[in-house]
């Protein structure tokens, strides 16, 4: 089977197989059951994989309105006016307002620059486990462009992650590679700068060296299995240092009755921990209701970030 490198020949592939997902939890199987992809990029149907505000002038001056108070969270962040400038050429480029997501994701990435890492390895990559319309997948093109950028995802998920991408970059080299040789021939192409790989298909990673994985509100979502699953592979890939930056819910009850806890994650006493707190602009959101801005009250709603340098396994 050749590399798949079409966007159109990727969009058959992940559009059109209807096969369970193992590593699809009760959640998502409610989620996305009534949801379809256009070739566009557009989701049909009510679904959290994601929505698109489309432009306005009175539209977006509520928007960034209501964003000041998210930006001074961050007003400490060195890269911030960068960044941010980063995230609206994504919304420019997508149609789109520069929306409460986008805004989280740039200072969710800033929160992991400020740390000061190193990561100029360009033979290392940078994974995105779950990502949302290819935010965070695009905000790493631009920031690490010298790094590959790969994709994991839920096939539905992960075709609306590369069709934003393509929106975001058309000239962009894309790849949907569906064994460990397609995913070395995708790693060694000079051409190819993002690469696509299905939930189920994730144990391929582990034979790439990878720098940095972010997880941002997804893992919460999935099967502890799964989420064990991917730790293994931060731990086990030939990389000498993998650095994880996983921002997630404290606790969830999933439809099918799994409670999803962070602190039960397989983390282990020798990871470093370079910084872990309550993740303040996930714990807001605001509306067109009064107060405006409202705070997830609830020890159960509290989203808690960290990134920490993993203990390897060999």
């Amino acid at each position: 089977m050749a590399l798949i490198t079409d966007i159109k020949n990727i969009y058959k592939v992940l559009a059109n197989d209807e096969r369970p997902e193992q590593s699809r939890s009760s959640y998502w199987d409610e989620e996305i059951k009534n949801v379809s992809i256009s070739p566009d990029g557009e989701i049909i149907g009510d679904s959290v994989l994601g929505t698109i505000a489309p432009k306005s002038p009175l539209r977006s001056l509520f928007h960034k309105s209501m964003q000041i108070p998210f930006l001074a969270m961050a007003k400490n962040f060195k890269n911030l006016r960068d960044l941010r400038q980063k995230g609206q050429h994504i919304a420019d480029k997508q149609n789109r307002i520069l929306t409460l997501d986008i805004v989280r994701q740039v200072l969710s990435l800033e929160s992991v620059v400020s740390a000061n890492l190193d990561f100029s390895n360009d033979g290392l990559v940078n994974v995105v486990i779950g990502d949302g319309c290819g935010i965070m997948g695009s905000l790493l093109m631009q920031c690490m462009p010298h790094r590959k950028t790969v994709m994991v995802n839920l096939r539905k998920s992960l075709l609306v992650d590369l069709l934003s991408i393509k929106k975001t970059f058309p000239d962009t080299a894309l790849s949907l590679p569906q064994n460990s040789q397609e995913l070395s021939q995708a790693i060694n192409d000079g051409e190819i700068n993002v690469i696509g790989v299905m939930a189920d298909d994730a144990d391929l990673l582990g034979s790439i060296p990878i720098g940095l994985v972010i997880n941002i509100v997804s893992m919460q979502e999935m099967p502890m299995s799964v989420i064990n699953n991917y730790f293994d592979i931060i731990r086990k890939n030939p990389s000498p240092e993998t650095y994880f930056y996983c921002c997630n819910r404290l606790y969830k009850k999933l439809y099918g009755g799994e409670e999803i806890c962070f602190h039960d994650y397989p983390w282990l006493k020798d990871d470093k921990i370079l910084f872990e707190s309550k993740a303040a602009w996930n714990q807001w959101y605001y509306s067109k209701t009064p107060p405006f801005w409202h705070y997830r009250f609830g020890k159960d709603r509290i989203i808690w970030h960290r990134l920490a340098r993993m203990a390897k396994k060999s």
